[in-house]
């Protein structure tokens, strides 16, 4: 995220006004540190936190201080429809949890096995449980690593259509092995936290055709648009998920500046709480009052050599 900060703002600098100032802290286990620091050092808004347990703490401490806070990520329908300082760029568990439930009944799913993580609990338990509001496919589980490790007959006897792994990249790449490895048969979803580290060249290294559903489009990546052309010149890394919401979260920033400085908005956060559109290289954002973005799903399958888009009704 740093890196796609820091090449936002200097692409920023250097064609277009008002210039923006980028201070960075770290906020190590706790927010309110990292906050209260760049609170002195004169920050209108803190960009940053891209788990939902990060940022559920720290929308709390950005209320109190009654700083804006533009989360990247933090997608956790716990943080969803509030009139308070939290704003983000990435739509909500909710959102996503439809997006999956479209693609596991295209994908005639009538029974996911999900293999979940507890790091990051706000995210893994409002995505489970939104999917499980939806009563469609009936889901076994969520498994832990070692309980899919240490299987048993049992266990494999479950045979389930569908297999969902929810974590971190390293853990899912580790999981999404063990649990085909353990169900065959299961077709393998992997959760948006699950590729958000990844660039699609490095899709292979999951060595099993995948699903997936995101608002933001590898394939659209516009290889002309000017922040593309200044990462490009930079890094050798693919456009992430994460290198996308970062620039959006910072669009946000500066649209909503420009609004301040044009009188469209009494207030910063005033203005951070105006709807409007984001255009971003690889799909927009519709942000609404409440600081929560809306977007179009997509939807992809990796088919162990290239990545498709999935035309989901």
């Amino acid at each position: 995220m740093f890196a796609a900060a820091k090449t936002y703002v200097e692409w920023h600098n250097r064609f277009r006004e008002p210039k923006i100032r980028l201070e960075v802290a770290s906020y190590l286990q706790s927010p309110v540190a990292a906050l209260l620091e760049l609170q002195r050092r004169g920050a209108v808004a803190v960009l940053g936190f891209t788990t939902s347990d990060t940022g559920l703490d720290a929308a709390s401490v950005a209320e109190r201080l009654e700083m804006p806070l533009i989360a990247v990520s933090a997608s956790t329908s716990m943080l969803a429809g509030k009139d308070d300082w939290f704003f983000r760029v990435q739509p909500s568990t909710r959102a996503d949890s439809s997006a999956y439930s479209r693609l596991f009944r295209f994908r005639s799913i009538r029974t996911l096995a999900v293999v979940a993580t507890w790091d990051n609990a706000p995210y893994v338990l409002a995505f489970v449980r939104d999917l499980y509001v939806k009563g469609s496919p009936r889901i076994l589980g969520p498994f832990l690593l070692s309980e899919i490790q240490q299987a048993d007959g049992a266990l494999a006897a479950l045979n389930p259509d569908g297999i969902l792994v929810v974590g971190p990249t390293p853990f899912s790449i580790w999981a999404s092995q063990r649990a085909t490895k353990l169900w065959p048969r299961a077709e393998l979803f992997l959760s948006l936290w699950s590729v958000t580290g990844l660039g699609f060249r490095e899709y292979s290294l999951l060595d099993r055709p995948f699903f997936f559903s995101t608002a933001f489009s590898p394939l659209a990546i516009s290889e002309e648009h000017p922040f593309v052309v200044a990462w490009r010149e930079e890094y050798t890394a693919d456009v992430t998920f994460t290198v996308h919401r970062t620039f959006l979260a910072l669009e946000l920033f500066r649209l909503a500046v420009e609004d301040v400085e044009r009188g469209n908005a009494a207030s910063f956060r005033e203005s951070l709480a105006m709807s409007r559109h984001i255009e971003g290289p690889g799909g927009d954002v519709i942000m609404d009052r409440y600081g929560d973005a809306h977007a179009q799903p997509r939807f992809f399958r990796w088919d162990g050599e290239r990545l498709q888009g999935v035309p989901v009704p």
